[in-house]
């Protein structure tokens, strides 16, 4: 390639360069291959272990259950201690009234203050048959009336249990009146 002239021009701020002249012959033209430029192929991600998929729990019928199937001596139970007791105590009887095996699945409550002592599960109560099982609550920093509910949870369906306990608060001494200040104390 032969430059015979380069010229200079301002425009507005701009500087542009124009080769004037300029004779090149084909062949001087050719293009240039581009270097051989390795091709980054990402490394393929290694396949996570796959866990055991746990077996899925049984399915719990969400109904109410009927009070054909389980009697209740008390859905409700209520109970009333002093202030500064550690713990309310409640125990729940029940009996099978169907003529099929009822399997309670789950016993939970609303609040992990209030627990529930019961057999292993699944728990297998035969038609006819008497059961009951304890419930405690913790007391610890409560004053008031405290509600919690237990949910049973079987193959024939779910019932709702509620268990209160009423906190009474610490009698205050009333200041015994000292003889000859009568007047004092009115």
């Amino acid at each position: 390639m032969k430059v015979s002239r380069l010229t200079k021009i301002t425009r507005a701020g701009c500087v542009v360069l124009l080769l004037a002249g300029c004779t090149a012959q084909a062949a001087d033209i050719s293009p240039t291959p581009w270097p051989d430029v390795p091709q980054i192929v990402p490394p393929t991600p290694t396949p996570a272990p796959v866990a055991p998929v746990p077996p899925a729990p049984p399915v719990v019928n969400p109904a109410d259950l009927p009070p054909s199937i389980i009697a209740w001596d008390s859905v409700d139970k209520a109970v009333s201690v002093n202030f500064g007791e550690p713990a309310a105590k409640f125990q729940f009887a029940l009996t099978n009234v169907s003529d099929a095996p009822v399997t309670v699945l789950a016993v939970s409550s609303s609040c992990g203050c209030t627990a529930a002592q019961v057999p292993p599960m699944p728990w297998v109560i035969a038609p006819g048959t008497n059961a009951s099982f304890a419930v405690n609550m913790n007391l610890a920093g409560r004053n008031g009336t405290v509600i919690k509910t237990v949910t049973v949870a079987s193959d024939k369906g779910t019932k709702h249990l509620l268990v209160r306990t009423t906190i009474l608060p610490t009698a205050t001494p009333t200041a015994a009146i000292a003889t000859g200040s009568h007047g004092q104390n009115q």
